[in-house]
Formats: structure tokens, sequence, C-alpha cells
């Protein structure tokens, strides 16, 4: 599957990812049908599991400033980079990402790794994917905590905001990945932390899966993904498992998105949910209040 037009990494940013100081953490790799994809798995092997997943054009980067936190608190740690993010491999085409690739490579993920009871923390497509991976592969998941991101069916109204996005992710010629990051957070990234989510991304064709997830999302209910939305939500409507929110108050793309599932979500019910100080990517502007919220929620689920 998604052989043709395939590429190898090249060698010569192994050695950028080598300079990026705040991200020491050992490469991890594992074969998704096929294909490549690379993790961080951060402390004790019997410790309880927490499943990191990045959003666009993000990659696990994101999490330096958390993974430390959680591994001192006993965690098993993972988080991977997702296929054409990251250290994982890159794929030449947009054409060559979908829905359903990407739900079935993460599924692949936790089964290669034989992940159990975890509690996942997804944020922008991270929380799209995590949610679709509850009702995939809900055995071994025990909680799930969202932010910034929901599976959208194509009926709901977006902001103009989206649209830009979606346009833009597909026509710009440049991406300068550091620079998007940077605009969705409320603090300023150095320049140190904006090259280094650039690393992954230093030629065209390696951002093909930036340049196609935006417009996977449903905005009309005759979407090509819509039917995917819908069977999640299907199966999400009777999931009685935890799940807590932390979106912030100052992403403009998905302010107020949590409702949908604090509405629909029965495991919503009866959770400590937060609003969180920041912008889109909350991992930058929060890592702290997001550490003292996993943990917090871990804890108060039964094995």
């Amino acid at each position: 599957m998604v052989k043709q037009g395939q590429k190898k990494e090249d060698s010569i940013h192994l050695n950028v990812y080598g300079e990026i100081s705040s991200y020491p953490f050992k490469e991890h790799w594992t074969k998704v049908i096929g294909l490549r994809m690379h993790y961080v798995d951060e402390g004790p092997k019997e410790g309880p599991v927490i499943l990191l997943l990045h959003g666009v054009p993000s990659w696990s980067y994101i999490y330096r400033n958390i993974i430390p936190a959680l591994v001192n608190n006993g965690f098993r740690v993972i988080a991977p980079d997702m296929i054409g993010f990251g250290k994982s491999e890159k794929l030449v085409l947009a054409s060559q990402h979908s829905y359903t690739y990407h739900i079935g490579w993460l599924s692949t993920f936790i089964n290669n790794l034989d992940l159990n009871q975890i509690v996942l923390f997804g944020q922008d497509w991270g929380a799209i994917l995590g949610m679709h991976l509850a009702v995939r592969v809900p055995d071994r998941i025990r909680g799930l905590i969202l932010s910034n991101g929901v599976i959208l069916t194509g009926e709901e109204k977006l902001p103009l905001i989206f649209y830009i996005w979606k346009w833009y992710t597909r026509f710009s010629p440049r991406l300068p990945v550091g620079r998007l990051i940077d605009f969705g957070c409320k603090r300023k990234l150095t320049k140190t932390e904006r090259d280094a989510y650039e690393a992954p991304f230093l030629t065209k064709w390696k951002k093909s899966a930036i340049r196609a997830l935006p417009s996977l999302v449903p905005t009309r209910p005759n979407h090509p993904t819509a039917h995917l939305a819908w069977e999640a939500w299907e199966k999400l409507v009777h999931w009685e498992k935890p799940v807590l929110t932390l979106f912030s108050d100052g992403d403009p793309i998905t302010r107020n998105a949590e409702k949908m599932i604090l509405q629909r979500i029965p495991g919503a019910s009866a959770q400590s949910h937060k609003k969180l100080i920041g912008g889109h990517f909350i991992q930058e502007d929060a890592p702290e209040e997001i550490v003292e919220q996993i943990i917090k929620f871990t804890k108060s689920i039964k094995q």
C-alpha cells in the first residue's frame, strides 16, 4: 500500500535532528503497513501508558516539555510522529494521505507495540484521530484527553480562518512550518524552536501531509470523509469511558468546539474540564498545566 512516489529520508537531516538539544529522546521505529514510523518511548515499561498525539503541522517535538515531567511521575510516555511528519517516513503526494490511512497507521502502531490501558492525549489532528482510535481499538484505551480538535461531520459552521488555512496549505508555494506554529501560540517561540519544527520539512516534497490533512476535514455534509465522521460519532455517543477536554481560550479555529464532546459523549460527564490559557498549540503555552491534568485524570481512572 502507498508505494508509488515514496522516498527515503535524506541522511543529512539526521544531523539537523541531532542538534536539537531540547529533544534528547532515543529514537524508536516500527513498520506500519510497510512505512517506517518514528516514536518516542520514555519511562518505565511497566508504568501507566500515556500516548501523546500531535497535530498539523507539528511533530513529537511539541511534547518535549511534557514528556520528562510525566516520566518523572512514573508514566511510560509514547509520542509517535504520524506518517508524513517528524522523523517518520514521508510520502511525496498529498493524494497518498487519507483519513482512513492515518487511522489505520495509528491503530497498527498501537497494535505493534501491544499497548493497553492507554490514556490518550491528542491535540488538533491528534484529538481527531484519537477519537477515531477510541472506536477502532476501544479495548486498548481507558481514557481520552482532547485538546483543540474534534471530529466534524460537515454540518457545523466553521470560522473563516479555517477556510483560509485550508486554502493556504493546499495552494501556497511556501509553508514555513516554524513560523506557522509560532503564529498559533500565545507566547513567542525562539528561533531555535522554530528551526526545530522546520527540521523535518526542509524540502518541498516532505510537506505533502501538511498540505493534505486540512482538506480531509468535512466542510459540507456530502464531503468525501463525512461518512467516516458519522460512523465514529455513532459509536462515540455510547462511549462511557472517561473523556476530558483541555481546550484553549485563544484558538480561533476550535473555540467552543468542546461543546460537541461535552453534549454527545457520556464519558465526558462528571469530568473536571478545563479551559487553558493559550493559542492553538497549547502544548507550547501551557505544558505544566497539561502535565498536571494528565496526572490527575489518569489517577482518577480505575484500571
